[in-house]
């Protein structure tokens, strides 16, 4: 496997899922957890009215506010302790890995939409 610059992923978000990842850190961060995961990115991506994922929660009949609890509960298992900067899950680097190489290498885009993220989770 090839080692990709965490930063330069990063750089290649839109600007609002940037600023998702960012408040997903700071979540991580309350809460004292150790990486970054997945659950803190989708819950601080699921309290964005902006963004589509509440669009795509509602045509799949799944209430936000569910799928919001939910989320919370995974998170609340996660250990906690943590006094240092936490550190993005190798389950999100994959994650953002894929939709990178979607976005640049199958729809010539520039940066990372939550189109490229929800795709890439269908696909798994």
């Amino acid at each position: 496997m090839i080692t990709v610059e965490l930063q330069s992923l990063v750089k290649r978000l839109s600007p609002e899922l940037k600023e998702s990842l960012e408040s997903a850190a700071g979540e991580c961060l309350a809460r004292t957890h150790y990486s970054i995961e997945l659950e803190h990115w989708f819950f601080k991506l699921l309290q964005e009215p902006a963004m589509g994922w509440h669009a795509t929660v509602e045509y799949s009949g799944t209430n936000k506010n569910t799928l919001l609890d939910r989320l919370n509960e995974s998170l609340s298992i996660f250990s906690k302790g943590n006094k240092d900067a936490p550190s993005l899950s190798a389950h999100l680097v994959e994650l953002l890995k894929d939709a990178w190489m979607l976005a640049s290498l199958n729809h010539s885009q520039g940066a990372i939409n939550e189109y490229h993220l929800l795709l890439v989770l269908k696909q798994r």
